[in-house]
């Protein structure tokens, strides 16, 4: 384990108490912790991973971190495994509309391809910084009406 923080204080200059975090593992939670990204940037980072994990388990697609358990947000109370795929499904067609708007309204995919770098592989890529921002800021609106919507 000191290894590993060693390694994120050098590589990416977080001090010693930034690097025992969880964030401090991630590129969106360094960027979290630098203040490049706000906190409803993060969570709807966050938000957006748990959807795409569903929606893979849901196909049956192996997630690439693993097969993570159904996160909260499709818990049914008892409810089949059925309907959790549904759930999921709906979840990712509204996700990708709301992505597919985005699109045209920036007049180009970096912002997808921000997020598909940056929240999915984990790498950082300066130039495509920009481009994280407004498609989180998009994610971020997009879960908030969704939110409203449920409630």
């Amino acid at each position: 384990m000191r290894t590993g923080i060693n390694a994120r204080v050098r590589l990416f200059g977080l001090t010693e108490a930034q690097a025992k975090t969880q964030e401090g593992g991630t590129v969106i939670g360094r960027l979290l912790i630098g203040k490049e990204i706000s906190l409803d940037q993060a969570r709807a980072a966050e938000r957006y991973t748990e959807v795409r994990n569903a929606y893979q388990r849901a196909i049956g697609a192996t997630p690439e971190t693993g097969t993570p358990p159904p996160p909260p947000m499709f818990e049914t109370g008892g409810g089949t495994f059925e309907d959790f795929c549904e759930s999921a499904k709906a979840a990712q067609r509204a996700l990708q509309n709301c992505l597919q708007s985005l699109a045209v309204e920036a007049r180009s995919y970096n912002p997808i391809t921000a997020l598909d770098v940056f929240v999915i592989k984990d790498e950082f890529a300066a130039h495509l910084l920009g481009d994280l921002r407004i498609a989180l800021n998009a994610l971020h609106r997009h879960f908030t009406q969704e939110r409203r919507r449920a409630g």
